[in-house]
Order: structure tokens, then sequence, then C-alpha cells
């Protein structure tokens, strides 16, 4: 199996295991809590938008790796490893960050944070 292959498996994995991990239930009064659960869940959705075009920019990087070779005049194995190193890395930090964020379990953090983006919220 190819690199690209096995990009496409991770992807399609990661749609199957419906992206998120399992979110802890909220604390705080039951007003806090119904509100927090719609906030959160708009903010799942757009977590879920941040992984999935991570996880295609990476698959998109590994379809590019032999005319990298061939523009940079190196190996496949050393453009692979290139992509590898950058790319796979910085994705994988990128969707732990925002997969993380999800496991706020303060509704009032909800609350506080419903106006920020999910970029700030993560960093």
């Amino acid at each position: 199996m190819n690199t690209t292959d096995t990009c496409e498996t991770e992807l399609a994995a990661l749609y199957a295991s419906g992206l998120m991990p399992a979110l802890p239930a909220l604390t705080g009064s039951d007003k806090q809590i119904a509100w927090a659960e719609k906030i959160r869940a708009g903010k799942v959705v757009e977590v879920e938008n941040v992984v999935v075009t991570e996880m295609q920019r990476v698959c998109a990087a590994t379809r590019l790796l032999p005319h990298l070779a061939a523009v940079a005049a190196i190996d496949a194995e050393m453009a692979a490893t290139l992509v590898d190193q950058t790319s796979l890395k910085a994705a994988e930090r990128t969707i732990e960050s925002y997969r993380t964020l999800l496991l706020a379990a303060s509704a009032s953090w909800w609350i506080d944070h419903r106006m920020h983006d999910i970029e700030m919220l993560a960093r």
C-alpha cells in the first residue's frame, strides 16, 4: 500500500470513528448546561471541519511526493521524509489541540468563550 492509499484509509477511519472524542458531561447549573451544550455543538462542527481539512491537506501533500522529489531534485524517500516530518506532525498537533479543546467540561467555560473562534481557543 502506498502513502496516498494509507492517508486515504486514515481519513476514512476518521470519518468512521466520528472524528471527535467522547464529550464529557458538562458541569454547572441546568440553565448553564443547556446553553453550553448548544454552544459546544456548534464548536464540534467547526472542529470536525478543521480536522477533516488538516487530514485532506496531508493527503494532498502525500499525493505531491513524486512531484516534490522531481522538482527539488531529491529522491522519493527524502521527499516522503520531508512531508512526514512537517505536514504529518503539524497536522497531528493541530488535530490534537482541537480535539482537546472539546474536552472542556465546565458549562461556564463554554459560555464565557462562546464568541471566540476555535483557532483562538485551540492555542
